[in-house]
This record gives structure tokens, sequence and C-alpha cells, in this order.
């Protein structure tokens, strides 16, 4: 009656087990045939045989759990380094290397890192290191406002510094002309003279608020209006 009583808590430890280690793998396989085998000898009397069996099966069912257990460590790490790789790619399309340098370093350095842990089957400290990516990224913003402007034909456009400062995605106000003759200046004809400016001129506009600007004006491409943000 020992022998059947020691059995039976073997077997009730596997089937708890079993119930865990829902995926199929080879501890599992392993665990099941002996489970199968220690029933077998257990109906055929052989209970040394049969209480050996079960721990063989159990051995291999914790095995199947540890797998299991592992597995889904490795599946969160590589949603996780998915997630701050598309965030990364968002990111450089929002100008983050130019507007968010040091964010931008940091979190490139982050995802980095959880690479290098994965290869190295870190899993837990690679998916820390992804989301740490994907949070530093947080400060980014898309810039819709340009940083550049060129100068076109005057009687196509009535390009000047008064009429392009009044622009909504320049500075939304032609009385802030001169703020955009002295950034560029330089590039003028007569610098002293802010009336001649040239077609093809390529002028910065300058950051009057700490707004973020990027890229060069396109009539086709929708535009934030300077102040509005």
């Amino acid at each position: 009656m020992k022998k059947i009583c020691i059995f039976m808590t073997l077997v009730l430890s596997l089937t708890w087990l079993h119930g865990v280690s829902w995926t199929d793998n080879e501890f599992q396989v392993l665990a099941n045939r002996y489970n199968q085998w220690a029933v077998e000898a257990f109906n055929q009397g052989d209970y040394e045989k049969s209480i050996d069996y079960a721990a063989l099966a159990k051995e291999n069912a914790a095995l199947s759990q540890s797998y299991v257990e592992m597995m889904l460590r490795k599946t969160n790490a590589e949603h996780k380094i998915r997630t701050a790789q598309d965030r990364m790619r968002w990111a450089e399309s929002a100008g983050a290397p130019e507007n968010f340098a040091d964010a931008y370093r940091t979190a490139t350095e982050n995802l980095a890192a959880a690479l290098a842990e994965y290869d190295g089957l870190h899993y837990d400290e690679a998916a820390k290191l992804a989301q740490r990516c994907v949070d530093t990224l947080g400060v980014v913003i898309e810039v819709s406002l340009p940083r550049f402007y060129v100068v076109r034909v005057w009687k196509d456009s009535g390009d000047c510094f008064w009429n392009i400062a009044g622009k909504s995605f320049v500075f939304n106000n032609p009385h802030l002309w001169r703020e955009l003759y002295e950034a560029n200046r330089s590039k003028l004809p007569k610098p002293s003279n802010p009336d001649l400016i040239a077609p093809g001129t390529v002028l910065e506009i300058p950051s009057r608020s700490g707004e973020m600007r990027s890229g060069t004006y396109d009539p086709g491409k929708t535009w934030d209006t300077y102040g509005e943000k």
C-alpha cells in the first residue's frame, strides 16, 4: 500500500505540471511516454518500475515547464524589440536624429543593447532594454514646420521677407520679417538691402520659440500653423 500511495503522489504532481505545460515539446513528449509506462507498470504490479517511470515523467514535465517559460520570455522579448524597431523607424522619419538628438542617441544605444542581450539568450533583460528604447522616444513629436524656404520669382509669388514671414508655416506674422532677414542676410546679393532677394535663395527659418523645424517647404505637403502648438 505504501508503494501505491507514493506512486499516486507522483502521478498527481505530473498531472498538475502537465496542465501548466500546454506546449508540445520534446520534454513533454517524454513526460507523457514515461507516464504511460508508469501506469502500465503499475497495472502489471511492478510498483518499483512504476515509481521509477513516474519520477522520470515528473522530471521531464518540469523540464517542459521550464522550456515553456523560456519560450514565453523569448516571445515577449521579440515583441518588445519589434515594437522598439518600429518606433525607431518612425522617430527617424520624424526628424529625431536632428531635433531630438540626445533621446535618439540613448534610444539607439538601448536598442543595440537589447539585441545583444537577446543574442546572449538574456530575454528578460532584452525586453527591459527594448521597452526603455520605446520610453526614451516618448519625447519625440513629428515636426510639421519647415526649416527652409526656397525663394520663388516675385511676379509669380510676391516673395519678399515681409510676405514670407507672414506665411502661416513661417512666422504667421509679416511684422517679424526682420528676424527672417537677419538670419539670412549673408545670402543676399547686397546684405544691407533686404529688398534684393534672388529667386532660388534657400532661406533658413530660425526657431523663435523653441519650435522644431525640419525639411524644405513643399507646397504639396500639409504644414502646421506657427504658434498654434
